[in-house]
């Protein structure tokens, strides 16, 4: 994932929820992409603490999951800008981290 980006954006990793969000609180990036299954707390909760914090970070999430429907409220409520099911789709990701992605 992180070479599909790289190219067109900085990219930042972080290998648990405590260091990304440390990462963001140091330097807030434009967008944060996250899957939902981080171990110990889940993508949403991770959304959730960035957007109390900075919430102009664009928050995409991907769900690993081919049914979407029930993370569409994630971006009705505005918690996430964008939800995808996988980052397989390299143009639906592309759009989401430069913001034409609708879910």
């Amino acid at each position: 994932m992180a070479r599909l980006i790289e190219g067109y954006h900085d990219v930042r990793m972080a290998e648990s929820v405590p260091a990304a969000t440390a990462e963001v609180k140091r330097n807030p990036p434009d967008v944060l992409l996250s899957d939902y299954d981080l171990g110990s707390l889940t993508g949403e909760e991770l959304l959730q603490i960035v957007s109390s914090f900075f919430p102009r970070v664009r928050r995409v999430l991907v769900a690993g999951s081919g049914d979407l429907s029930e993370f569409r409220a994630l971006v009705s409520t505005g918690l996430a800008h964008a939800v995808l099911a996988s980052y397989q789709d390299a143009g639906a990701l592309l759009d989401a981290v430069e913001g034409t992605h609708e879910g």
